[in-house]
């Protein structure tokens, strides 16, 4: 039986909008780098560009992957009580694991279902009818 959380494509709209967020940040930092050089009359070392327009971008990319790419949007129960999940990135990466223990976490955007196997904890792409969550939380 497969339960399908959340489309994969909706996880990488929200992800291209932080890498969008991600771009303006770079161009808004080296706008007000250039003004305040400028305003002081001094010259801009590429180090110190590179170092300040990139931290922005690294931070939104990176909060971007944790929080809609590295999880799982679909899983499988098999008929001998493994589920095999699967992720939004890479494409095509599927976790076979022996389920101990299953919970909903809830936010006001909707749910996630966080499922711990083998010591480690799986969370799910963030699903807005909860009743989704519901059934595959009652379902492993």
């Amino acid at each position: 039986m497969e339960i399908l959380l959340l489309e994969p494509e909706v996880a990488w709209g929200k992800f291209k909008i932080l890498a969008w967020f991600a771009a303006l940040s770079t161009v808004l930092v080296y706008v007000v780098l250039r003004v305040e050089a400028y305003m002081k009359c001094k010259s801009l070392t590429v180090k110190s560009v590179v170092l300040k327009c990139s931290f922005l971008p690294i931070l939104f990319l990176t909060v971007g992957y944790i929080e809609h790419l590295d999880r799982f949007y679909s899983f499988a129960i098999q008929p001998n009580g493994n589920v095999i999940l699967n992720y939004v990135f890479p494409e095509g990466k599927k976790v076979a694991l022996q389920p101990e223990k299953a919970w909903i976490d809830h936010d006001r955007a909707g749910c996630a279902v966080y499922i711990k196997a083998q010591g480690e904890r799986y969370k799910s792409v963030m699903s807005v009818r909860a009743s989704k969550c519901r059934q595959a939380v009652e379902a492993i």
